[in-house]
């Protein structure tokens, strides 16, 4: 009886862990997706050759940003996806304040495209 209720609640916790995994991964899989998203829409405005206007910028996107800026064109399904996680990664290192109003959200991306050299393609 004893071992029969462990083997239950054994199976139960590989259960839930193999549960986790999976959510681990479509989230993580997620993420690639939207990074790469990222990556593809800072390529066409680095393409386009005009600043890229301040006001459409977000944390996630001026990361992507300043990869394809710093780190050369992508142009291929694996490039891109590279640089995905690049980007994903560069955003998991970043120490974000608190962000209670919109403008602490604004001052934040100024410092970003300070940091992240990217003024002679961003509109001041």
């Amino acid at each position: 009886m004893i071992r029969d209720s462990l083997r239950r609640r054994v199976s139960t916790l590989e259960r839930d862990r193999q549960e986790r995994d999976e959510i681990a991964a479509a989230a993580a899989e997620q993420g690639l997706a939207l990074a790469g998203r990222y990556v593809e829409k800072a390529q066409r405005a680095l393409d386009d050759g005009r600043p890229v206007p301040r006001e459409t910028l977000t944390i996630s996107s001026a990361v992507a940003l300043a990869t394809i800026y710093h780190g050369g064109p992508v142009r291929t399904p694996e490039a891109v996806e590279a640089a995905a996680w690049q980007t994903l990664k560069a955003i998991a290192d970043l120490e974000v304040p608190d962000l209670a109003t919109g403008e602490d959200l604004r001052q934040y991306l100024d410092r970003l495209i300070e940091q992240f050299d990217l003024a002679a393609i961003v509109e001041p």
